[in-house]
């Protein structure tokens, strides 16, 4: 089989560079087979006649394609650190969030325990007061009772 030309060759590259940025722009997986599929999607069989091949990505023979490996390499590790910057992140904020829920749920019983305390209170002063107005009660009676003798 014949090697492709120059220009289509050249469409290739293209393809290739225009479908890894197509693919950041939708936030979609990028790697040599995502980069690739997208590359054919765009150019084949309008830009170019044969698909790029599994190799012209994976393994690459000329500088130009090791070029877009290296590209494609590049943005799977940063992808990498960002994942990991993110979980660090977000377990540091879970551990916060952690935290704050186990202090406001000590303050909830703590506040659950003041209320049950004070209700008993309250029913204790109010059975006072009952039994202070019906001891006021029989002192009134016992009164009204020798005033009338």
């Amino acid at each position: 089989m014949s090697r492709p030309g120059k220009n289509e060759k050249k469409l290739k590259l293209k393809a290739l560079r225009v479908a890894m940025i197509l693919l950041r722009r939708e936030f979609k997986v990028i790697n040599y087979i995502t980069v690739r599929n997208k590359a054919n999607e765009i150019g084949y069989p309008k830009h170019f006649i044969k698909k790029i091949s599994k190799g012209a990505v994976e393994q690459p023979s000329t500088q130009e394609y090791k070029d877009i490996k290296t590209k494609i390499k590049k943005y799977k590790k940063e992808k990498k650190k960002i994942k990991v910057i993110g979980n660090n992140i977000s377990n540091g904020k879970i551990k916060k969030l952690e935290a704050k829920v186990d202090d406001l749920t000590f303050n909830i019983a703590s506040l659950l325990e003041n209320e049950r305390e004070l209700k008993e209170l309250l029913e204790s002063k109010e059975k006072t007061i009952e039994k202070i107005k019906s001891e006021r009660d029989i002192y009134i009676n016992r009164i009204g009772n020798e005033y009338r003798l």
